[in-house]
C-alpha cells in the first residue's frame, strides 16, 4: 500500500487527481476479482496486494480533490462529510459482505465489491 501511495503521488505530477482515483478503482477492482476467483494462494495474495495498492491511492486523492474544489468556508464541512461516507463503508461493508456470502459465496461478496469499485469510475465521469 505504501508503494501504491507513493506511485500515486508521483503520477500526480502529470495526471489529474480524479484520473488517478479512477485508475486506483480499476486496479482495486481487478485485485478483488483476482482474490475472489484466484486459483491458488499466489494469485489470491497478488489480488489483495492490487486491492490495497489501488485503495491506497484512491482515498488520499479523494480527500485532496474535495479540498481543492470546495470553497474555503465550506472545506472542513465537505471533508468531514467525505470522511463520514468512508466510515459508513467501513461499518456497513463487512456486514454487507457477510450477507452476500450467506446468499451466495464469499466470491460473490468480493465480486460485489469489485462492482462497487467500478461504479466509482462511472460516478467520477
Amino acid at each position: 500500500m505504501g508503494m501504491g501511495r507513493l506511485a500515486g503521488q508521483y503520477l500526480l505530477q502529470n495526471v489529474a487527481e480524479l484520473k488517478i482515483v479512477r485508475l486506483g478503482a480499476i486496479v482495486s477492482a481487478v485485485g478483488v476479482l483476482a482474490a475472489a476467483h484466484g486459483d491458488g494462494p499466489v494469485f489470491v495474495y497478488t489480488g489483495f496486494a492490487l486491492l490495497g495498492a489501488g485503495v491506497s491511492v484512491m482515498v488520499p486523492m479523494l480527500f485532496a480533490h474535495v479540498g481543492k474544489v470546495t470553497p474555503e468556508h465550506l472545506r472542513t464541512q465537505a471533508i468531514s462529510r467525505v470522511a463520514v461516507i468512508g466510515y459508513i463503508g467501513f461499518f456497513l461493508g463487512p456486514p454487507m459482505m457477510g450477507f452476500l456470502s450467506e446468499l451466495g459465496t464469499l466470491s460473490t461478496s468480493f465480486t460485489a465489491i469489485a462492482a462497487l469499485l467500478i461504479a466509482v469510475t462511472v460516478v467520477l465521469r
